[in-house]
């Protein structure tokens, strides 16, 4: 299966939230890719 974003955003910190919120809150499809296991596990958040 093949998914379509508008933006892939590297890093759940402080940033990579602020921007995938603001974006996504204006209907853009984002993906959130976080490496840290420690944060919610090596996954991509979309």
């Amino acid at each position: 299966m093949t998914r379509k974003y508008d933006l892939i955003v590297i890093g759940f910190g402080k940033g990579g939230k602020t921007i995938a919120n603001a974006l996504a809150s204006k209907n853009y499809r984002v993906a959130v890719i976080e490496k840290d296991e420690k944060m919610y596990g090596p996954h991509v958040l979309t």
